[in-house]
C-alpha cells in the first residue's frame, strides 16, 4: 500500500475518533464493545474451564492461607503455623507460618485448595453472579464435612478447639473460589474499531 494511501486512512481513523464536543473542545471516542454471542461465551468457558479453576483456587488458597483463620483478628492465636485450609495440624508452638517445618502443611495446604477449586468448578459452571457465590459457599460447608470427618479419623489430635475458624475458613475459601472461577470464565469484550463508541449523550 503506498504511503500517502495508508497516511490517508490512518488520518480518516483518526478523524472518526478525535472530535471536539459542543464546546469546541477535542474529545475521543473509543471503539464501540461488541458483546460475545451465547455460543462464543460458552466456548470460552469450556476452553478455559480448567486455568480458571487453578488461579481461583490458588488466589483464593493463599487468602486462606494469609489468614487460616477465616479473618485476620484470630488468624494467628492458635498453637501453631502450620495450617491446611483453616486446621492446624501441629501442636507446637516453636512453628511459625514463615518457619521451615510448616512447609509441608503449607504445600498441602494449596494443594487441597486445587482439589476444593476443581470441586467448585463442576457445582458453578453454569451458575451466574450470586447464585454461583452461594453454591461455592455450601459445597465449601460439605467439603468441610468430608474434612472434619477425614480428621477425625486419621488425627482426632487436631479436631475440636477451633473448629468454627475452620468453617469459616472453608466458607471463605467457597466463596472466592465460586466468585472468582466466574469472573475468570467470563469472556473479554471485543471492540469494533469502525464504530466509535459515541459516549454519554449530554442534553
Amino acid at each position: 500500500m503506498p504511503l500517502s494511501t495508508r497516511s490517508s486512512e490512518t488520518a480518516f481513523r483518526l478523524g472518526r475518533a478525535w472530535h471536539t464536543d459542543g464546546f469546541g473542545f477535542p474529545e475521543v471516542s473509543m471503539p464501540a464493545p461488541i458483546e460475545s454471542s451465547p455460543q462464543e461465551q460458552s466456548r470460552y468457558q469450556h476452553d478455559h474451564r480448567w486455568s480458571a479453576a487453578i488461579k481461583a483456587s490458588l488466589l483464593a488458597g493463599a487468602i486462606v492461607w494469609l489468614f487460616p483463620a477465616g479473618n485476620p483478628w484470630t488468624a494467628f492465636a492458635r498453637p501453631s503455623g502450620a495450617y491446611i485450609m483453616g486446621r492446624a495440624v501441629s501442636t507446637d508452638p516453636a512453628v511459625t507460618i514463615f518457619s521451615m517445618p510448616a512447609l509441608p502443611a503449607h504445600l498441602l495446604h494449596f494443594v487441597v485448595a486445587l482439589l476444593y477449586g476443581l470441586v467448585i468448578l463442576g457445582v458453578v459452571y453454569r451458575l451466574r453472579n450470586w447464585r454461583a457465590i452461594f453454591a461455592g459457599i455450601l459445597t465449601s460447608l460439605a467439603l468441610y464435612a468430608i474434612n472434619y470427618i477425614a480428621f477425625r479419623l486419621a488425627a482426632p489430635q487436631f479436631v475440636g478447639d477451633y473448629e468454627l475458624n475452620v468453617v469459616i475458613a472453608h466458607v471463605l475459601f467457597g466463596g472466592l473460589a465460586a466468585g472468582m472461577i466466574r469472573g475468570f470464565l467470563r469472556a473479554p469484550q471485543r471492540v469494533d474499531p469502525n464504530a466509535p463508541n459515541p459516549g454519554p449523550q449530554y442534553p
